[in-house]
């Protein structure tokens, strides 16, 4: 078994607190891999401890608005997790309820950052119209009518304008896209963290959960200066 396959994530214990050390491990390879009893996957240093620091908590900031109060719609009764634990859960869903979507119609924006599209000097591209199969087209009507009321696009007379091929996904859906506008665009690079990084960031917690961004990449509004760039032509019109 090469070294390299496990991956550890690093942490510091008391050993006066605890006997059993729980480290989260990771199969980094391409195949199963049977830990046997006296396999050595890590190494154990004793540290100096030079003083007890305060322990500091940050407190969630308190959110204004109306906030729906409905009861949390979540069932818990074939998970693991005690009584006390399933409280804690629906309390904690409870002070976030407004970030949850209640319908598929709902769609959340950050006012954290908006979305540039550099295109340095290159000139406004219009490509024609592409044929719409007609057994597609109801589908492009209600996409078109779906994202119009969700206030996701508008009515436009941008001199930009893209065609629009319907991607079919694996669930049987299509996907609408305009992806014309990639070829004109500065690709931007943003450094990702490694996975070691990732595991050592998790040292301590005993509850993961997975959350999903709804329509995620409708969430970040596009610069006003650049949103002309994103137009795109159906037979219904111009977006």
């Amino acid at each position: 078994m090469a070294q390299q396959d496990i991956l550890l994530g690093s942490a510091v214990v008391r050993h006066d607190l605890i006997y059993e050390v729980p480290v989260v491990a990771m199969n980094n390879s391409d195949a199963p891999i049977k830990l046997y009893k006296g396999t050595t996957i890590g190494q154990l240093t004793a540290v100096q401890v030079e003083s007890e620091r305060e322990v500091t908590t940050r407190q969630a900031p308190v959110r204004t608005g109306p906030v729906n109060v409905d009861p949390v719609a979540v069932d818990l009764n074939n998970s693991c997790l005690t009584s006390q634990q399933k409280c804690q859960v629906i309390n904690l869903l409870r002070d976030y309820r407004d970030v949850f979507a209640n319908t598929d119609s709902e769609v959340g924006r950050t006012d954290r950052t908006k979305f540039k599209i550099n295109t340095g000097t290159n000139l406004p591209v219009a490509l024609k119209l592409r044929r719409t199969p007609l057994a597609l087209r109801p589908e492009v009507d209600w996409q078109i009518k779906n994202m119009e009321e969700r206030g996701v696009i508008c009515k436009s007379s941008s001199s930009w304008s893209s065609p629009i091929p319907l991607v079919p996904q694996k669930d049987e859906t299509y996907r609408f896209c305009a992806d014309t506008l990639n070829d004109v665009t500065k690709t931007e690079i943003f450094p990702l963290p490694s996975i070691r990084e990732c595991l050592d960031s998790l040292c301590g917690s005993i509850m993961f959960s997975t959350l999903d961004l709804h329509s995620g990449y409708w969430q970040i509004e596009i610069d006003h200066k650049d949103r002309h760039k994103t137009a795109f032509t159906t037979e219904s019109g111009h977006w």
